[in-house]
């Protein structure tokens, strides 16, 4: 379990599910099929994934953010953002990882929980949108590279705190240059194992499985 600690100013703690590992594609565009359960305004979304798109395209990938209301196309990744956050996890979280062995992207995803983000936001005296936008950033991070792993700075930091966000908003919150390589480098193909292995840190809600995905 990974975790952003409340003293340096913010706290979200990142719950990773472990279970293998290695992704990203060079191919085109990326599609990151989204649930969005907590009910956010379009205007926040556009702005959060956008975001999340430039901190991507410096790394040198190009994604898609498509709305989906059920399962998605497990050739996809899927990010859910929802407007709780499982009591077992510790009150600062927001948001989780799980991480499966697999050779499709869908097959492992993110949850984001949203008031946990307004409360974060509320912290670091930052805009909602920002803090999304970086909450975002990371656990896709963690999707696209398969990786439990993170980083002493940039998007994959354990801690986000308000140096994060400035940086975040002068468009210079960044992968590292061997992340970057990674992403740019790997085909989804589930190859090295996770350094976790198949521990896991607690449940997160399953993935809705009905509804329709489009791009």
């Amino acid at each position: 379990m990974s975790t952003f600690t409340r003293p340096q100013g913010i706290a979200a703690v990142l719950a990773l599910t472990f279970l293998s590992a290695a992704a990203a594609s060079d191919t085109g565009p990326i599609y990151v099929q989204v649930v969005d359960r907590a009910g956010l305004s379009q205007k926040l979304r556009n702005e959060a994934e956008a975001t999340v798109q430039a901190i991507f395209g410096k790394a040198g990938l190009s994604l898609a953010f498509v709305d989906c209301s059920g399962a998605p196309d497990p050739k996809d990744y899927f990010l859910q953002i929802l407007n709780l956050r499982p009591k077992h996890l510790p009150p600062d979280s927001t948001g989780s990882t799980v991480l499966v062995r697999s050779a499709q992207p869908g097959d492992s995803y993110a949850a984001i929980w949203f008031p946990e983000v307004e409360s974060a936001a509320l912290s670091l005296d930052a805009p909602v949108a920002s803090v999304l936008a970086a909450t975002i950033a990371h656990e896709m991070g963690h999707l696209l590279l398969h990786s439990s792993g993170h980083s002493h700075s940039g998007v994959m930091s354990p801690r986000m705190d308000r140096r994060q966000i400035r940086l975040l908003e002068r468009g210079e919150l960044l992968f590292t240059p061997a992340q970057s390589a990674s992403f740019r480098s790997s085909a989804y193909n589930g190859l090295k194992p996770s350094t976790a292995g198949g521990e896991r840190h607690g449940e997160i809600p399953e993935r809705t499985r009905s509804g329709s995905c489009t791009r």
